[in-house]
């Protein structure tokens, strides 16, 4: 899927800093980040409303009314958390979890260990991007699957005259930004696409 085959503007927004980001610690496997003592930091609660602030400006600019948007968010507590602080902040107290917008799974030799060693498997996505993760992850290609089968269940399933907010991690939507390019070589470089916590990013802003 590339970028001009997105029917509605898409928003995307990484995580507010969590309690794993605190502590320095990687946080990838569905069965670990559900869990409450991996969700969000106080700075991240608050990274999460200042984007719910930003995005309903942005949703104004563009003549959005907010009953047309639509939240999805990974299953993840920090991803949870977050999307319920911008739907509260937005008025809107609902959100759809989506697994498709997990985080990427670094493998069990990286799951729970510092997050210094990211770099380890950036270092080898830069190189190949169907390489597993540690061995045991998932690749930068695996990822890019997931995500685009996902859009484009939304592309059909989400009306043209609506927004889409994804509330994901950081390799998980750099990942899809590169992706969307519909350039081979930008999976190895998805590093370029990266987000702050709290960071939100229009997709594609000549849509709507």
């Amino acid at each position: 899927m590339k970028l001009q085959d997105l029917r509605q503007p898409v928003w995307i927004l990484r995580h507010g800093r969590s309690l794993a980001n605190k502590s320095g610690i990687i946080v990838s496997d569905v069965a670990n980040g559900v869990k409450a003592e991996y969700g969000l930091a106080e700075e991240g609660i608050s990274q999460a409303q200042a984007a719910g602030v930003k995005l309903k400006e942005e949703l104004s600019t563009a003549g959005i009314p907010l009953e047309k948007l639509h939240i999805f968010y990974s299953p993840f507590s920090r991803t949870k958390q977050t999307a319920e602080q911008v739907a509260l902040t937005l008025g809107r107290p609902t959100a759809e979890e989506a697994h498709a917008l997990r985080e990427r799974y670094f493998g069990t030799e990286f799951e729970l260990g510092s997050h210094t060693r990211y770099t380890e498997v950036w270092e080898v996505d830069a190189q190949d991007p169907t390489s597993a993760a540690g061995g045991t992850g998932e690749s930068v290609q695996e990822v890019a699957n997931r995500l685009s089968e996902f859009l484009q269940s939304l592309r059909d399933k989400v009306d043209t005259s609506s927004a889409m907010l994804l509330v994901s991690h950081g390799d998980t939507l750099q990942i899809t930004q590169a992706m969307l390019t519909g350039e081979e070589e930008a999976l190895k470089l998805h590093r370029s696409f990266a987000l702050e916590t709290g960071e939100l990013r229009r997709l594609n802003p000549l849509c709507g």
